[in-house]
């Protein structure tokens, strides 16, 4: 091989694996398919995602003084998320039979006011700077999620 030709050679290579890089980036992103087997989710749903996402925040940073403006921040989020949620039913009230199903949503609702008065409680906390106070609430908050969740969301799967 010519000693020339190996350097015109490499250039040539890269200038073309260059050229295939930029053409690929250009392409449209084809939009992936959503899975079959995820369902449409419900208003609640969505709502209820979104106060998850704000309580975790909220969990990471409670125990730091420094974080309160933060956390009443996050604290108003997920008051009015609550708030917002109460309003809506959950998918289980459709499985309760006819007769039970106000009763059902009735209780969701209650459920829902209690745990808007505890974020109220934990936001009254942390206006105090008791930030030890308000990590105690959050966890209470936590169990009383849980529990709430098992009478009142449908069950995966």
């Amino acid at each position: 091989m010519h000693p020339r030709l190996l350097p015109t050679l490499l250039v040539v290579c890269l200038a073309a694996a260059s050229a295939a890089t930029r053409a690929e980036d250009t392409k449209p992103a084809a939009a992936s398919p959503a899975p079959a087997h995820k369902e449409a989710q419900t208003q609640l749903e969505v709502q209820m995602e979104d106060l998850n996402s704000v309580f975790r925040k909220l969990r990471r940073q409670i125990g730091d003084a420094s974080q309160n403006t933060s956390s009443l921040e996050l604290t108003g989020k997920l008051i009015t998320l609550a708030e917002k949620a109460a309003k809506l039913a959950p998918a289980k009230a459709d499985d309760v039979p006819a007769a039970d199903r106000a009763k059902f949503i009735a209780g969701y609702q209650a459920g829902m006011d209690k745990l808007v008065k505890q974020f109220r409680t934990l936001e009254a906390a942390l206006k105090e700077g008791n930030n030890a106070e308000a990590e105690q609430l959050l966890q209470k908050i936590a169990s009383f999620q849980k529990e709430a969740h098992r009478e009142f969301r449908r069950p995966k799967g």
